[in-house]
């Protein structure tokens, strides 16, 4: 039984006995990846955690009554108001841009972009351009 042991470690070419693992080299290129994904996504999820509570903030005002009726100040307060309300409080109310369609209806434009630096003179540059027409 132990003559049948070694044989089948000596069938085993050397470089296959000494493997063991990963090595140095693909332990650090697997650390980096992650690091450089997690550093990526610790950049951008705020900057779209941001832009869905401006987008909540388009899609009530967009669905409030008697909202057509307002002025651009009253809007501007409102929206203010509303971004304060989601802790929104660099971002500026003229994000939202108001306008009327041919029936009558408040159309909510959001266009504004948001820079962020990743790194030494990298920076992620996020665009955002929706309409929301009211019901």
């Amino acid at each position: 039984m132990v003559a049948n042991r070694q044989f089948h470690k000596m069938k085993q070419p050397a470089s296959l006995r000494r493997q063991a693992g990963i090595g140095w080299m693909g332990l650090t290129l697997i650390v980096l990846m992650a690091g450089s994904i997690g550093l990526f996504a610790l950049r951008l999820v705020p900057i779209y955690i941001d832009y869905f509570h401006v987008l909540d903030v388009a899609r009530t005002l967009s669905r409030e009554q008697g909202i057509a009726q307002k002025s651009k100040n009253e809007l501007k307060t409102l929206v203010a108001t509303r971004f304060r309300q989601n802790n929104l409080y660099e971002m500026k109310p003229t994000v939202l841009k108001f306008t009327k369609s041919s029936a009558q209806r408040l159309v909510v434009h959001i266009d504004y972009e948001e820079r962020v630096k990743l790194f030494a003179n990298i920076d992620i540059v996020a665009t955002f351009d929706k309409r929301i027409f009211q019901n």
